[in-house]
């Protein structure tokens, strides 16, 4: 029964991969053919313009789901592979602000990160995406005119990060 189990659980990790792999190439068209379109906004129809934009950013969003249906398969069926290097926490965290800055729209992202962090041992992309999720949820669920802080302080032995939003919050029930 386990091995059943663990054999059906590969096989839904390949379908998966699979399907994900399938998807990135139409998405990138997609995304690529209304980025094109955008550039002649001048020569289309205010209506034409927002629907390009509409096009783009739910492909753009479908091809972040997919990206991240990819990575979690991966970690899922055991083949990601850890990079860790010694990093800046800093550049980590500028790095994964600079990634949202395009869908953060009127929201204000503020960052209150602690002066004389130390250097931390770590999968810099894959802590880098963490926070670059955490900032997208942020950003789905908080107003438009919301405020969300990404914040770094040393403990003895670790650093912290955390990111808060103005936003509902999670609705009982």
């Amino acid at each position: 029964r386990t091995k059943l189990e663990s054999e059906s659980q590969k096989l839904k990790n390949v379908l998966l991969s699979s399907v994900s792999h399938d998807l990135r190439t139409p998405l990138a068209s997609i995304t690529g053919a209304a980025s094109s379109a955008l550039m002649l906004r001048d020569q289309l129809p205010e209506a034409a313009v927002e629907l390009l934009g509409s096009i783009h950013g739910q492909a753009a969003r479908l091809a972040k789901l997919v990206t991240n249906l990819l990575d979690a398969t991966s970690l899922e069926s055991g083949n990601v592979r850890l990079n860790k290097q010694t990093y800046f926490i800093q550049e980590v965290i500028g790095s994964a602000i600079t990634r949202v800055q395009d869908s953060k729209g009127g929201r204000l992202l503020l960052a209150d990160v602690e002066a004389d962090l130390p250097l931390v041992h770590i999968d810099g992309l894959l802590i880098e995406q963490v926070l670059v999720n955490l900032l997208d949820n942020a950003i789905r669920f908080t107003d438009e005119n919301g405020r969300i802080s990404i914040s770094a302080r040393s403990l003895p032995n670790a650093v912290t990060i955390s990111v808060q939003d103005d936003g509902i919050g999670f609705v009982a029930g």
